[in-house]
């Protein structure tokens, strides 16, 4: 439990103690607790600690046989982040998606001493009146059949009852397949209890069965209603006997506000959850940075939100019956930690303190309402750490967002096509965000009216709807021309992300790189610039999707040469692949030392090790060149000479370094090349290559001994410049050297494994229909492209890129007791997933189909951008966290457009601090969350700062084998007396240093302008009117001069007290 506790920053640990001081120990304690820490200071880590608190607390207690932990989170989204970093000590987190799959994902709960369970609501909860999936029926019918008897898992009727829309065969083998021992006893005996309670269900059930015995396709409907209200009450009943199985000792709700109903609301879902809660042995943890709405306007049209969502929670804390805030009842929610009423009092006070100007009066009664939240509730901020308190936050000043004639045209169109197809949505907004509004459009009404006019109306509709429209046409963006953004933001966005090198470079420069690279390299600007990647939030689905799609074609365009004969559709023809020429030549042999780690240059080329001989992180690439070419100089001098006569033999470039490798680390050659031709074949058959070509490769590198150098030709004039630039950026050797300084307690052999695999996944990138074009001339206009790579790699300072990357990545398993292997693994993992390209997106074009027109669906990619939306299936879940994987690394995509998903409870802070505020929000906590969302632990921003202010601290010999490890290290001693460890992980400032971005970018005379500063105002008063109901109106009086008056007092300190 100590070592869990001291992987925490002070500030957090101080949260775990309080939160179960008040949870356990103390004489008033509560038996709920809030967790309201401000957005990105780290409340899962703190949900870890209170769980390794809770398990020693109960540990040794006599009364205690054993010890459940559930965890409630709202999506499965979030849960996927954050369930590795729960399991305490590596118990195991049983994953239920729904209560009722319980009896089968968690067997004998009895017969462990530690449970952690992961629900979610919307599928664990609300058990609806249906039959759910086919899992949950076949499950359901294998426990029926252990009550009423076996023939109702084999009964031709039974199994048309339970198969609902299911094939019969596909369902009648699911049925056959399942394995009714792995059914958890205690679950499926309490479910038997439940059900011979209840005869006259089981009467209903044998009645409606014995009816399905002559339907041999699909029933009535009101037999398949009667049906589904059968099954349903089943699983009902099973999800009640899951729960009553559960014997929680720590609940954790996780971003509860998404699911307050089940807090607020007497529903079934909600008696289902209060047996959880209130489980005689339950202490409930919530966690929420907003955890009632903080703010209320008017135009939210929620009324007095705030006021009652305060109230609510507050009686939820405290324990109070639902009815407690019913004044006509004379309940004033007295309880043992608190009384609504005497809160509500409190809060009054304040209020009249602030409209008379009673500072005294005001002091008093802001100190009784923080004594009674704080006995159920605790929250740190993280803007205290920073003088100014504007937590590193700029505004960034923009130019117009300046719609065009022909937008306005557009707007003018898209107004009349609305009124003609009878929609009477004011298209104002629609055109505001999004260009080709009609055509990205899914899902609207006016898309869908409009749809059916062009594909039934007879009187030229399509022809009207066409004229003088802006459009995107398939012919255009098959031939690369260039198509006009038709909109004044989307405008603004492409021009400002081109000014920051945004289409040039492959990956995000690094925050600390080794070496300076010539004016000329596009790194060189992309650097300078400070480029980040950029969050947009939008209030509209229309939004991402057409930003997405119409960024990424600007940037595979704005590298399509006009001698470039292929067409957007066109097969993508790869240049990184494994290939025999047609006169048997293998011609793909210089890739091996791209993606077989060199261990040997690779010991010559650390870069890091370069800059410590040169004294500075800052020295020109030319000078880090020349200290490792020295050493690379007296390792070919040992080599044969090849031939005298002719020209240089470029074989050299590859035959050198893997003879040097083969010759001086014969066991780590070997691992390299089984292990390229293990991860290969199956890249190979996607590829349209062959495993024999690889083989044919693999065996020639085998081959290579002095007599085969001695039989080369001379050695090109350039061979000791090449290898130089091999030990210093070769992707498997900085893959390999990355790997070793994030996990430095590694077998060597086992980082040597793992490297191919990510020089694999960095190949992928470099050759990708995006990417490929991009490094063209890198090394030449006539160089082969394995020497344009190895110069994007040299100048895109690679081994600073992953080492930056890896550590960054690594914090979750230093969380944890996890096996070294396991450590490479997951970085293994974590960079290909994030290298693979992207998706893509459709839109509809409107073509000529003899007298009539017809909608097509065409497609765009989506690499250099992509939109981010709510997804809750599992194949969905996973193309989003792969998805924000991708955006959290230093690859592609650059730009993320969402909607308000993302606003809550992911992390998109790795590789990005610049928010763009696409629409703003109506309320300026929303705006917080969407800032917070890249204002978090080691985000961008921070890492940039910290590298600038310490980066002498990666010079020191004796520095940790991570550069970054030695850099935080070092900024923790120059923490500040009296600062909290929030700096330097959270917030680090330094002069000139990076900021997190605010971006908003409005039309001129736009009514938003006033909104901005409404909304700005706001964001600087609100936590004045904590609990306060009329906030708007509240802020409007006591704000007019605010800042002559002294108003402190009003700003409730929740920090946990340490007594």
């Amino acid at each position: 439990m100590e070592r869990e506790l001291n992987g925490l920053k002070d500030f957090q640990r101080r949260t775990v103690e309080y939160a179960h001081r008040r949870l356990w120990e103390d004489e008033d304690s509560s038996r709920r607790f809030l967790v309201a820490d401000e957005v990105g200071l780290g409340k899962t880590l703190v949900a870890r600690g209170l769980i390794a608190k809770t398990i020693d607390h109960l540990w040794e207690s006599p009364d205690v046989d054993r010890i459940d932990i559930v965890y409630i989170c709202s999506s499965q989204q979030i849960a996927a982040q954050n369930i590795r970093t729960l399991d305490v000590a590596d118990y195991g987190i049983s994953k239920v998606d729904r209560l009722t799959m319980l009896p089968i994902q968690v067997r004998n709960l009895a017969a462990n001493k530690v449970n952690l369970l992961s629900l979610t609501p919307g599928t664990s909860f609300n058990i609806s009146q249906s039959g759910g999936r086919s899992q949950e029926r076949v499950l359901v019918q294998h426990m029926l059949a252990r009550v009423l008897g076996e023939h109702v898992a084999h009964r031709p009727e039974w199994l048309a009852f339970f198969r609902g829309t299911k094939r019969p065969q596909n369902y009648a083998a699911e049925v056959a397949g399942f394995d009714p021992n792995t059914i958890d006893a205690e679950i499926l005996g309490r479910f038997r209890l439940a059900l011979l309670r209840e005869p006259e269900l089981r009467h209903r059930l044998e009645e409606a069965a014995a009816e399905f015995v002559p339907v041999t396709g699909n029933p009535d409907w009101p037999l398949s209603h009667r049906r589904y209200r059968l099954i349903g009450e089943l699983r009902r009943l099973v999800a009640q006997a899951s729960v009553d199985a559960l014997q929680p000792d720590l609940v954790i709700l996780d971003e509860f506000q998404r699911f307050k109903s089940l807090l607020h609301e007497d529903t079934e879902m909600s008696e289902l959850a209060d047996a959880v809660f209130n489980h005689e042995s339950a202490r409930v943890v919530l966690l929420s940075a907003t955890p009632y709405s903080m703010y209320s306007v008017p135009e939210e049209g929620v009324g007095d939100d705030h006021y009652g969502d305060f109230l609510k929670t507050y009686r939820f804390l405290t324990g109070a019956s639902r009815d407690a805030l019913a004044s006509e009842r004379g309940d004033d929610g007295s309880t043992a930690v608190g009384s609504v009423s005497e809160l509500q009092a409190g809060l009054r006070r304040m209020r009249d303190a602030a409209l008379t100007d009673d500072v005294e009066g005001g002091t008093t009664a802001a100190a009784h309402v923080t004594e009674l939240l704080r006995a159920v509730m605790c929250r740190t901020e993280r803007l205290a750490a920073t003088p100014d308190r504007d937590g590193m936050l700029v505004e960034k000043t923009l130019p117009p967002a300046r719609p065009t004639a022909d937008d306005v045209r557009a707007l003018r169109r898209l107004h009349e096509v609305a009124q003609e197809v009878g929609s009477h949505r004011d298209v104002l907004e629609y055109w505001r965000v999004a260009p080709y509004v009609l055509q990205f459009m899914d899902g609207y009404d006016l898309k869908q009216k409009a749809l059916l006019h062009v594909e039934t109306d007879t009187t030229g509709f399509a022809e009207r709807a066409l004229a003088g429209a802006q459009r995107l046409r398939g012919e255009e963006i098959e031939r690369y021309a260039p198509i006009d953004p038709a909109n004044g933001r989307l405008r603004w966005l492409l021009s400002d992300l081109d000014a920051y090198g945004f289409a040039d470079v492959p990956w995000i420069p690094a925050s600390l790189p080794y070496y300076t690279v010539p004016e000329t390299s596009p790194f060189f600007r992309a650097t300078t610039t400070g480029l980040t990647k950029r969050l947009i939030f939008s209030a509209w689905n229309v939004a991402p999707k057409s930003i997405a799609a119409m960024t990424s074609y600007h940037v595979e365009r704005k590298h399509h040469r006009p001698e470039d004969t292929h067409a957007y559709s066109d097969r993508h023809s790869y240049l990184l692949r494994w290939r025999k020429s047609p006169d048997g030549r293998l011609a793909s042999m210089p890739l091996l030392p791209l993606v077989l780690p060199l261990t040997v240059l690779g010991a010559a080329g650390d870069p890091v090790s370069a800059a410590r001989d040169l004294g500075t992180t800052q020295a020109p690439l030319d000078d880090v060149r020349a200290v490792v070419r020295a050493k690379v100089e007296q390792m070919l001098a040992d080599l044969p000479s090849g031939h005298a006569e002719g020209r240089g033999s470029e074989q050299w470039y590859w035959a050198a370094p893997l003879f040097l490798e083969k010759s001086h680390s014969p066991e780590l050659f070997k691992v390299a090349l089984d292990s390229l031709k293990w991860a290969n074949h199956a890249d190979d058959e996607r590829d349209g290559g062959t495993t024999s070509a690889l083989a044919l490769h693999l065996a020639r590198a085998r081959e290579i001994d002095e007599h085969f150098l001695a039989d080369l030709g001379p050695r090109p004039d350039d061979l000791a410049e090449v290898l130089t630039d091999l030990a210093l950026a070769a992707p498997a050797t900085v893959a390999e050297r990355a790997l070793c300084a994030a996990v430095p307690e590694c077998v060597r052999a086992d980082a040597v494994w793992r490297s191919v695999r990510i020089a694999l996944g960095l190949r992928t990138l470099l050759d990708s229909r995006t990417v490929a074009p991009m490094l063209r001339g890198w090394a030449g206009e006539s160089a082969p492209q394995w020497r344009n790579v190895l110069a994007a790699c040299l100048e895109g300072n690679l081994q600073a890129v992953l080492d930056e990357y890896f550590h960054v990545l690594d914090e979750a398993s230093r969380i944890g007791n996890v096996a070294p292997i396991d450590r490479l693994q997951a970085l293994t993992e974590a960079l290909v997933d994030a290298a693979q390209s992207g998706g893509s997106i459709s839109f509809d074009e409107i073509v000529p189909d003899g007298d009539l027109h017809r909608v097509e669906r065409r497609r765009l990619r989506a690499d250099a951008a992509a939109r981010f939306g709510r997804v809750e299936s599992d194949q969905g879940v996973r193309a989003d966290t792969s998805l924000r994987n991708g955006f959290n690394s230093p690859f592609w995509p650059f730009v993320l457009a969402s909607t308000s998903i993302g606003q809550e409870g992911l992390d998109f802070h790795r590789y990005c601090h610049a928010v763009v505020h696409w629409n703003l929000p109506n309320n300026p906590v929303d705006m917080e969350q969407r800032e917070g969302r890249v204002h978090r632990y080691k985000g961008h921003a921070v890492r940039k700062n910290v590298a600038q202010e310490f980066s002498a601290a990666v010079l020191d010999d004796d520095a940790a084998a991570s550069p970054w490890d030695a850099l935080f290290a070092v900024g923790e001693q120059a923490r500040p007396d009296g600062e909290s460890e929030i700096y330097p992980y959270w917030v680090c400032q330094t002069e000139g240093g990076a900021k997190i971005e605010r971006y908003v970018p409005q039309a001129p005379l736009s009514a938003e302008r006033i909104k901005r500063k409404n909304l700005l105002r706001a964001l600087g008063l609100y936590r004045m009117a904590l609990g306060q109901p009329r906030q708007e109106e509240f802020l409007q009086v006591i704000g007019k001069d605010a800042e002559s008056r002294d108003l402190d007092w009003m700003r409730l300190d929740l920090s946990p007290s340490d007594g």
